[in-house]
């Protein structure tokens, strides 16, 4: 399923998207061809293309009857340069552009939190997007207000195939740096990270203990299938039930002192609580 296809199940759109290209409303009829073009362009991440369409007095701030923009596509699409070229220069648009919702709520960084967009992700975030944006248009919250971590959560709970799961767990960790929470609640008090599983919440929280020990990403372990990752951690066999005093199985080690550097967001205690329940 393309991330075109995601994004418009989420928005009641039929999964036949050549059904959903082809349809003619008015406003289709209206359209300039090269605004139907930067559409598609965006999506495909084809930046030749979608330069070529603003020349040819295409407007990014045109939107279909789902209510998406060059940029609600471009995020879809996950090329960082389209991304970059549907931003308006001016702030005060930006900021407008950056919280606009679709038709069903999804801000520019829930689609590219749900797509597994890390990049993306950044550089909605640098741009000035917010973290904690509630899913939802100006007449009603979606999804009782689902922040983007929500989003991305939810769509690494939803994924088997292990290589996206590792692109979600990528994007968790990049709205993390930008000021996410994975405690973030949404309007009926619900953790965003207790959508995961045990097995991938420890993975994840494994992976946060990585990026602060080394700086970097650690080298990505071989495609393992859900099945594998649902078997306990293990730390968790029947010869390590009772863990030492003081002793969580379930969160990983603690690095040892570094150099003081610029310090991740923290998953809290109640995260942590997440994955001993």
């Amino acid at each position: 399923m393309t991330c075109f296809q995601a994004v418009s199940s989420l928005n009641g759109i039929p999964p036949d998207t050549t059904s959903v290209r082809v349809f003619v409303c008015p406003l289709v009829a209206m359209l300039k061809p090269s605004q139907m073009k930067l559409w598609a362009a965006c999506e495909a991440g084809d930046v030749a293309e979608v330069r070529r369409c603003y020349e040819d007095g295409a407007d990014y701030k045109q939107k279909n009857r789902f209510g998406w923009t060059a940029l609600h596509r471009s995020c879809m699409g996950g090329s960082s340069e389209c991304v970059e070229l549907a931003l308006p220069p001016e702030p005060e648009a930006r900021a407008l552009a950056l919280a606009r919702p679709d038709t069903e709520g999804n801000s520019p960084l829930h689609i590219a939190a749900g797509c597994a967009h890390a990049a993306v992700v950044t550089l909605l975030l640098r741009e000035g997007a917010k973290p904690g944006v509630r899913k939802g248009t100006a007449e009603e919250l979606k999804e009782d207000g689902a922040t983007p971590m929500h989003t991305a959560c939810k769509a690494l709970a939803d994924t088997k195939d292990p290589q996206r799961q590792e692109r979600l767990i990528d994007t968790i960790i990049a709205l993390l740096s930008g000021g996410g929470l994975l405690e973030a609640t949404d309007e009926k008090g619900k953790l965003a990270a207790a959508f995961l599983p045990k097995p991938l919440l420890f993975r994840l929280l494994t992976r946060v203990k990585q990026e602060e020990l080394g700086g970097s990403k650690a080298p990505a372990p071989p495609p393992t299938p859900l099945a594998e990752l649902a078997q306990p951690p293990p730390t968790l066999t029947a010869e390590s039930q009772s863990p030492p005093t003081g002793e969580n199985p379930l969160v990983a080690p603690q690095p040892p002192p570094t150099p003081a550097a610029p310090a991740e967001p923290q998953p809290s205690r109640q995260v942590e609580e997440a994955a001993e329940a």
